[in-house]
């Protein structure tokens, strides 16, 4: 009995199939809106050519970038999410073995990991954002400046966090490869 209870509770796991198909629809839309947003950018590009004194098509082109490369990574989110998901829960993607992207991307043996990177992709996103209201905001007193001042500051100190656990975390993992093959 306790057996079989068992073996239900591990084929449970499959439901998580459901999230990896919504996310990787979601993965794929988003990758369409992607695509349409880049015939956008090349249509504002081609307007701006033509009119490079037009101060707003110039902002208005800049923003679409800056838009293009948010919705771009937000793709890639949904992407690793749902192949995290995969591989967490149901099994390890077997066309991927051996492919160079597969261990950049896939990396992935806990959720620990997979919310990191993840966190690292939705704080490069914030960031772009955030430059995308720079572009927008006009600046005309220092109470102004000195808050656009410190939140850049705070999205520094925010990536150079990030990037220091990540560098901790890469030699404390040489340190443990060492240590096997001695």
């Amino acid at each position: 009995m306790l057996q079989k209870f068992e073996n239900v509770l591990w084929s449970t796991r499959y439901m998580m199939l459901i999230c990896v198909i919504v996310s990787l629809c979601s993965a794929m839309l988003i990758s369409l809106v992607s695509a349409a947003e880049l015939i956008h950018v090349g249509h504002l590009g081609w307007i701006f050519i033509w009119d490079t004194s037009n101060a707003s098509a110039k902002v208005d082109f800049v923003l679409s970038i800056i838009e293009l490369v948010d919705i771009t990574l937000l793709a890639g989110i949904a992407f690793i999410f749902s192949f995290g998901l995969y591989e967490l829960y149901i099994d390890k993607l077997d066309p991927a073995n051996g492919s160079e992207a597969s261990d950049r991307l896939l990396n992935i043996t806990s959720i620990d990991k997979l919310k990191k990177k993840l966190g690292h992709l939705i704080l490069m996103l914030f960031v772009i954002k955030l430059f995308s209201y720079f572009v927008k905001i006009k600046v005309t007193t220092a109470q102004e400046f000195l808050m656009v001042s410190c939140s850049v500051l705070l999205v520094a100190i925010a990536l150079y966090l990030t990037n220091k656990t990540t560098a901790n975390e890469k030699v404390s993992v040489s340190k443990e490869i060492e240590d096997l093959t001695k």
